[in-house]
């Protein structure tokens, strides 16, 4: 029996292992992950590249990673992958938990399902933000994928410096989200605005963009520019 191959009608003994491994039916490959077979060559902390391949089909938005640097094992989400003088540029986030050394990159690994061994069920972050003076800002965010899907956590609390605030995701909102849907995807949250009791304000991600803006209310009401601020949100947003 055939199947078409990458080098002609049969498939090669490389191949075939590629295939056994994504069903952990080879013995040697850690459930749930398949070996790249190309080599990751370091480009940034946060990107790396597979030289004269392109490879940007195996390397979709939101792959699950897994490789030894620095002589520890990290993880990380595919953010994006590009083609281009003949190597493929995969950029990739671990958050903060994660970030590539420099070093050599060994054991490189792929994957597609939900839940391949030793993944983080969530990553931390520090969001970017803008509505409070540095002075005593606390902010911290988390972060996971279910497929496309990207959940954030995302708080700050410090004093207000401006009525606009804001905080990033890690991945930039679905652009298809333009074409007849609700284009602010508005999620309750809680919130303090001008030094008064917790209530609860909203949490809007836009599409074709990783800033989510936050509201005093459900009016869309600004914040005060000064005094206690807090915003607290859980969003999910397709990417």
């Amino acid at each position: 029996m055939a199947f078409p191959g990458t080098t002609g009608q049969f498939v090669t003994a490389a191949e075939w292992n590629t295939m056994l491994q994504a069903i952990g039916l080879n013995g040697t490959t850690v459930p749930g992950w398949v070996d790249a077979q190309s080599a990751w060559v370091y480009v940034s902390a946060t990107s790396f590249k597979v030289v004269g391949a392109d490879v940007t089909n195996r390397y979709p938005v939101g792959t699950k990673l897994s490789c030894t640097d620095a002589a520890a094992t990290k993880y990380f989400y595919v953010v994006s992958s590009a083609y281009a003088a003949s190597d493929t540029t995969v950029t990739i986030t671990g958050g903060s938990d994660y970030t590539l050394s420099g070093g050599a990159i060994t054991n490189p690994r792929f994957s597609y399902v939900a839940t391949p061994q030793g993944f983080p069920g969530a990553f931390a972050y520090t969001p970017t933000e803008v509505g409070w003076a540095e002075a005593g800002l606390t902010i911290r965010g988390a972060f996971a994928l279910a497929a496309r899907n990207l959940t954030a956590w995302l708080y700050a609390q410090g004093t207000s410096d401006s009525t606009t605030t804001t905080l990033t995701i890690p991945f930039v909102v679905s652009a298809k989200l333009t074409a007849g849907y609700n284009t602010n995807l508005q999620t309750p949250c809680r919130i303090s605005n001008n030094g008064g009791a917790l209530t609860f304000g909203m949490a809007a991600p836009v599409a074709s963009s990783a800033t989510v803006t936050f509201y005093a209310d459900a009016a869309a009401s600004s914040f005060a520019a000064a005094n206690g601020k807090l915003v607290e949100a859980c969003i999910t947003v397709p990417i």
